[in-house]
């Protein structure tokens, strides 16, 4: 019993199954993708794995007594080998995925010279590189203050300088920190100074 045929058709459905799932495997991942050099080699085994398989099918159809063994055993081995690119590939942009934390990239003070009393927004630009959802959570003096992108705060009446700390946190739990300075320490001075000009 020739048994090449039916190995070969193994080869061809498993290496076919798993060309065609990596639209669904892809969509698993958050972008941007790392390592593409992997996918590509991926691909280029597993395609070449599949044509060498059909041509060994092939030709035990056109030849009941051929025995196309190093064919099938290069279908086998490329076959394989694109596997391990695939289970690398996914694995890799998955660590990538949890690890990534966001960033603050900058603050935006409105008014941009506030004073004492004065109500103020403050609006912190972030960056997730896989696009996660993003908590703030605003912080003064330990207690919390906001927990959206813009915080809307009144300065108290003191002249000091106040330090607006912020957390955000993307949906593996990276969370990244920064503080805010907002210098009033100089306010009392100006409206003594602005008092006298008077």
């Amino acid at each position: 019993m020739n048994v090449y045929p039916d190995l070969a058709k193994y080869i061809i459905a498993i290496v076919s199954a798993l060309i065609l799932l990596f639209p669904s495997i892809q969509q698993l991942l958050s972008p941007p993708m790392i390592y593409d050099w992997m996918m590509y080699c991926y691909f280029t085994l597993a395609i070449t794995s599949l044509l060498l398989a059909i041509l060994a099918f092939y030709l035990t159809v056109a030849d009941q007594n051929a025995k196309p063994e190093r064919l099938l055993g290069l279908a086998n081995w490329t076959g394989i080998f694109s596997f391990i690119f695939l289970i690398a590939y996914f694995a890799s942009n998955l660590y990538q995925d949890k690890t990534s934390k966001p960033t603050i990239d900058s603050f935006t003070l409105l008014p941009l010279n506030p004073k004492i009393g004065e109500k103020i927004s403050l609006q912190a630009k972030t960056t997730s590189e896989n696009r996660d959802n993003i908590d703030f959570e605003w912080k003064y003096n330990k207690h919390e203050v906001g927990n959206k992108e813009i915080l809307y705060w009144k300065i108290p009446s003191n002249y000091k300088i106040y330090t607006i700390n912020l957390c955000i946190k993307d949906q593996h739990l990276n969370q990244v920190c920064d503080n805010f300075k907002i210098d009033m320490s100089n306010e009392n001075k100006k409206e003594n100074n602005e008092s006298h000009a008077k």
